[in-house]
């Protein structure tokens, strides 16, 4: 295994397990066990005629009670927060293209090219990972979407991108990865609750960091030596980096009859500013089904669609990195498991 994909799946499967565990530190508190209460006084028996004193006296008086009657307390909740794994799956098509240039050359890649259409990249099939734990309105939550578009196809016309040129009708295969990481808060803020408690609308603001990663390389074999039978090799451009930003946003989830059907609306995006920051954007409409639920665990399964948004200008001149990709309509599956 490359030494350098090691240390970077490290750093990013640390990141997505552990934020979470710290964060139950931070939002836990330590369970005391309740105060002994005072034993109940035996009554002083007295020493003439002990026997009749004995026979005579109530027994429950005379049980010394146990240590666990006055230990043991069930009533009231074990553990003050709250665990949800987030599980999604998202599919749909993809369009956009990648200007990745070798340094800032105009000669180094062709404007606002490739294409993902002509890269082969039509349809992306995407896993959306999240860790939550939450305390009253409180939720932190850690998360990953894994985005990798894979293609190949036959150029249509020369190309350059990466300082390398490619022949028209050379085939060629490319891959890209934006991967992007984010930790955030929710604030769930419940209205118009009904006569049996639950409220039948909740509108949860959400603020959110974000790590956003671009790895992009295009190849190409160069065919073999008529003499020799030997391969040319092959022609390889690739480029790779990342970048933090932040998202705001927030999610209204309606429950008309307060059972276990909801309607949920979500809309992220960051602010879309100029220099080294990527814009990110999502729009989620999802129905809900609660399957189960109880004061331990509880599993809400749900079905819809999400529109994406990935853009990233660098703002060199005279030629600039430029990414950019449209999701959606992705069709979304997924489940909230609480424990």
């Amino acid at each position: 295994m490359d030494v350098h994909m090691f240390k970077t799946w490290s750093i990013r499967l640390t990141f997505v397990l552990a934020v979470p565990c710290l964060a139950t530190l931070a939002l836990g508190q330590q369970n005391e066990f309740p105060a002994l209460g005072e034993p109940p006084a035996f009554d002083r028996l007295a020493f003439t005629n002990p026997l009749d004193v004995i026979e005579g006296a109530d027994q429950s008086t005379l049980e010394r009670p146990l240590l666990a009657d006055y230990v043991l307390d069930e009533s009231g909740p074990l553990v003050p927060y709250q665990f949800t794994f987030t599980p999604r799956f998202l599919v749909g098509p993809v369009a956009g293209f990648i200007q990745a240039p070798k340094g800032t050359s105009t000669k180094t890649s062709t404007f606002h090219r490739p294409r993902l259409s002509e890269l082969g990249i039509h349809d992306a099939m995407i896993p959306d990972l999240e860790l939550a734990v939450s305390r009253g309105p409180h939720e932190i939550y850690a998360g990953i979407q894994i985005i990798r578009l894979t293609g190949t196809q036959k150029l249509r016309q020369k190309l350059v991108t990466g300082g390398d040129t490619f022949a028209k009708n050379k085939r060629i295969r490319a891959d890209e990865n934006l991967d992007w990481y984010r930790l955030g808060y929710r604030y769930s803020i419940p209205l118009f609750t009904g006569e049996d408690g639950i409220p039948r609308l909740t509108i949860t603001p959400q603020a959110e960091l974000v790590w956003w990663t671009f790895e992009y390389r295009v190849r190409t074999g160069n065919g073999t030596n008529t003499t020799t039978g030997q391969s040319n090799g092959t022609t390889v451009a690739d480029k790779s980096f990342d970048y933090f930003t932040g998202r705001g946003g927030a999610s209204v989830e309606w429950r008309p009859f307060g059972g276990a059907f909801s309607l949920e609306g979500k809309a992220m995006a960051d602010p879309k500013v100029g220099g080294t920051i990527p814009f990110i954007a999502t729009e989620e409409l999802i129905a809900k089904y609660r399957l189960l639920e109880s004061k331990r665990y509880g599993m809400t399964v749900s079905g819809g669609v999400m529109f994406q948004q990935m853009d990233f200008d660098d703002g060199q001149k005279p030629r600039a990195n430029h990414i950019r990709a449209d999701f959606g309509p992705l069709f979304e599956i997924g489940a909230d498991i609480h424990f």
